[in-house]
């Protein structure tokens, strides 16, 4: 009788701890819903009782709220901390705007090899905003010993996805014979071949922030809300 006793007990608790998470997403959903509506407060309250929960995405949101100033004062530092409890509990948009602040300076000292090491973690989870800029510091030696190869094949990674500003850089590369050679064609994701392209300049360093998937999927990577932007540089150095 024990044993059924003890056996239910433990069973319960499987299908309590299930509910829990069911109601912890609902949650989630709701707060998402009710920031992309615009009402902030409501969906900081939801966002901020999932935090305590360790809840990534809760934590990354929150982190744009303070960021762009909804329902808190705007705090480049307060954004800072709550995405990089995010990019730690292994959020890949986090692990990107964190890197992108360090490069920039923003609600943290500026710090390449910081930078290099979060979008590393992104990029090992296959993103490809994190692989490009890895790619544009390899090419530019930014907390890294300057690496052409290497930032041809994160270019090549990104390139692979479709990402337009890593064909552009491949197509520049292939240009300036630098890097791995490859047939351009190929490395340019399918555009004009790299000779044609001789007097193209690669682009600098490009936008890198990430809202939530689920938010202004229809906005540029230009849009005022942008998060911890990696900034334009100049064109990457001749030798």
């Amino acid at each position: 009788m024990k044993n059924r006793i003890s056996l239910l007990f433990i069973t319960t608790g499987i299908i309590v701890a299930v509910c829990s998470l069911t109601l912890a997403s609902d949650d989630m959903d709701k707060g998402l819903a009710l920031y992309s509506d615009g009402f902030y407060y409501s969906a900081y309250d939801l966002f901020k009782s999932e935090a305590k929960r360790g809840n990534a995405e809760a934590e990354y949101m929150i982190s744009l709220m303070y960021y762009n100033g909804h329902a808190v004062g705007k705090d480049l530092v307060e954004a800072f901390r709550w995405c990089k409890l995010a990019a730690e509990h292994g959020d890949a948009r986090a692990q990107v705007n964190i890197g992108s602040a360090y490069y920039n300076g923003q609600g943290v000292t500026r710090n390449y090899q910081e930078a290099v090491k979060w979008f590393r973690l992104a990029a090992a989870q296959g993103d490809t905003k994190a692989r490009f800029n890895l790619g544009v510091m390899y090419y530019q030696g930014q907390g890294v010993a300057r690496d052409f190869s290497e930032a041809y094949k994160l270019y090549k990674l990104a390139a692979d996805s479709g990402y337009a500003p890593a064909q552009s850089n491949l197509r520049f590369m292939d240009a300036e014979d630098r890097g791995v050679k490859q047939d351009s064609k190929e490395a340019s994701g399918g555009c004009k071949p790299a000779s044609e392209q001789a007097q193209a300049k690669a682009p600098g360093n490009i936008d890198v922030m990430y809202e939530s998937d689920k938010l202004n999927k229809d906005k540029s990577s230009q849009s005022k809300d942008n998060y911890f932007q990696m900034r334009r540089t100049k064109t990457p150095i001749k030798d």
